[in-house]
């Protein structure tokens, strides 16, 4: 299989669903609560390939209900629903290597904002998070297969959470203000499966399953009001597909 570096530019924008599971653990790694449902959204990448440079921008935004499970960071037993909104954009760049077969290394930064309005029950009040972090990016994509500018890429990389924090809003419970606690940065991943087909007049059509997985520490506490809180360890499992249509120049 030869592979071919040119200059082209593609821009993909598509629809795209994704599995969401979070969980929160207690200072004895023992569940506290989890969230599970499906969140549908949009999702779109803009390539530009000068010979074996490649420069990506990427981002996706989803939105939706899920079922949560357990308590409140304040040990309160609760079982309701939560609102979901989750948005990421990244850049990253890589050179690919004359390899058989051939890989491209890539670093790159992003930015994930999330927000969790967790409803109220008769028992227990509302609460708003807002979750917002930089993180950096670095993994590699392997060319598993290429026709033209059809192709099948396994891409795999790294991701780190940078000076994560976490803005929280009581809704009036608690006789306690907003807050911000800053949750510990640890290491996940993420991979995607791309495999892109060319249609008509230079279109293409791009189905491309992915896994990620986030982690943050158990935060320091702080005091608001009258209650002392922190945000627990947590850890983030999605999985989905992202589909899009496209044209390459």
């Amino acid at each position: 299989m030869a592979t071919e570096f040119a200059t082209t530019f593609s821009a993909e924008v598509g629809v795209a669903v994704t599995r969401f599971h979070y969980a929160e653990f207690d200072d004895q790694a023992r569940l506290l609560d989890t969230e599970r449902g499906d969140l549908n959204g949009i999702n779109f990448s803009l390539i530009k390939n000068i010979s074996a440079l490649e420069i990506e921008t990427r981002g996706n935004y989803h939105q939706g209900w899920v079922s949560y499970a357990g308590q409140t960071n304040l040990g309160t037993p609760h079982f309701t629903r939560t609102h979901e909104t989750v948005s990421d954009i990244a850049l990253r760049a890589g050179w690919w290597l004359g390899t058989q077969p051939t890989i491209m290394p890539y670093v790159g930064m992003g930015v994930r904002g999330w927000e969790r309005d967790i409803a109220a029950t008769s028992s227990v009040g509302r609460l708003y998070e807002y979750y917002h972090w930089k993180y950096a990016w670095a993994g590699a994509k392997v060319m598993a297969y290429q026709r033209e500018a059809s192709h099948l890429i396994f891409d795999i990389g790294m991701i780190k959470p940078i000076q994560p924090r976490m803005d929280i809003d009581f809704k009036g419970n608690f006789n306690a203000p907003p807050s911000r606690v800053y949750p510990v940065s640890r290491t996940g991943w993420r991979a995607l499966l791309t495999a892109r087909r060319m249609l008509a007049n230079n279109m293409s059509f791009t189905a491309e399953p992915f896994l990620e997985y986030w982690y943050l520490h158990r935060s320091p506490s702080v005091t608001t009001g009258n209650v002392t809180i922190h945000e627990p360890a947590s850890e983030t499992k999605n999985y989905g597909i992202n589909l899009r249509l496209g044209m390459l120049w």
